[in-house]
């Protein structure tokens, strides 16, 4: 079982301009390793700020019951699943 949160963070200003920039710029300078990262490294920094971009305060927008989630890994597909008490 996995519990996330509940957890907040400051709003990042220049969201829009990380995303803005190519796939080798962010391999640069968000990876402390560029030249072995995982192929998918580029595709999770971008889902993770575009995460925060529509998420500027997820205490109210994620858990807005302040209330943690919790998921449990399917033996099957090895994907998390949300579990709901």
């Amino acid at each position: 079982m996995l519990r996330i949160g509940p957890f907040t963070y400051e709003p990042l200003r220049g969201v829009d301009l990380w995303l803005d920039q190519s796939d080798d710029f962010i391999l640069q300078h968000l990876s402390t390793t560029p030249a072995v990262e995982a192929p998918h490294f580029v595709h999770h920094i971008r889902v993770t700020l575009k995460f925060i971009q529509q998420h500027p305060f997820p205490a109210v927008t994620v858990f807005p019951d302040n209330r943690p989630h919790y998921y449990r890994r399917d033996e099957q597909t090895g994907c998390w699943v949300p579990v709901r008490f």
